[in-house]
């Protein structure tokens, strides 16, 4: 059981992790298939329609045509895929918005995965995990909380502003395809899968957005309290 009701108008942080804390993304085909999966189950008009491939890739490609005809369940305002999780910041749009779409997804996702590599049993926890965003100072943090979740791998660091390349930590971020950071960085979508609105308004340009990155990233003074609640409180 969830220990928080889901809202409607209501921000939340989202995120799940493998079962074991096994990968769920074991190649570039496997992040690219959730990815997928963000744009097609965020519709609350979407069939799927006994998984046949050509009708999603025909639903794909008509993307932003066919956007006047969706009825988004959530608005994701960021999102990271990240080898055995995932994080989402969505608004939730109507009644039960975030658990349609997060049943949705995750079972087709785990259905898919399974058959393709070989494998039984679920590949989620049971319970995504879901964090109402409801002051102005975690609503300010949790996008670049989210985005530089891409450099656990190789810049764990980052965690306690202890990041002393940041320009070899920003080549990390800007390589990622599976985050939104390069949304807010101003590039194209491949899916119009993140509000655009929102982290084009959040920020004065590019330069102001990398500024409050590397803020977090190198400076380990200051924060404490918020750096306690995104470090421990949310650790997964």
């Amino acid at each position: 059981m969830r220990n928080i009701e889901l809202s409607t108008g209501g921000f939340y942080h989202i995120y799940n992790r493998g079962v074991d804390k096994r990968l769920i993304f074991n190649d570039q085909d496997d992040f690219l298939m959730f990815y997928r999966y963000l744009y097609l189950f965020s519709d609350y008009n979407y069939k799927n329609r006994f998984g046949r491939p050509m009708m999603n890739e025909i639903e794909l490609a008509g993307a932003e045509q066919l956007s006047m005809l969706r009825k988004p369940l959530i608005k994701i305002l960021s999102f990271n895929l990240v080898g055995n999780h995932f994080h989402l910041f969505a608004e939730q749009l109507i009644d039960d918005g975030i658990s349609i779409f997060l049943h949705k997804i995750k079972k087709t996702y785990s259905n898919k995965f399974n058959k393709k590599h070989s494998r039984v049993g679920g590949l989620f926890e049971s319970v995504f995990k879901a964090k109402l965003i409801d002051n102005e100072s975690h609503l300010m943090h949790i996008p670049r909380y989210i985005h530089l979740n891409s450099l656990d791998l190789e810049m764990p660091e980052w965690r306690h502003g202890k990041i002393k390349d940041w320009d070899k930590a920003l080549r990390i971020l800007n390589s990622d395809p599976w985050s939104s950071h390069r949304v807010y960085m101003g590039e194209k979508q491949l899916l119009p899968i993140v509000d655009e609105e929102f982290a084009r308004t959040s920020f004065i340009g590019t330069e102001d957005y990398v500024n409050y990155l590397k803020e977090w990233a190198t400076s380990d003074d200051g924060m404490l309290e918020e750096r306690d609640y995104w470090n421990t409180e949310l650790e997964i």
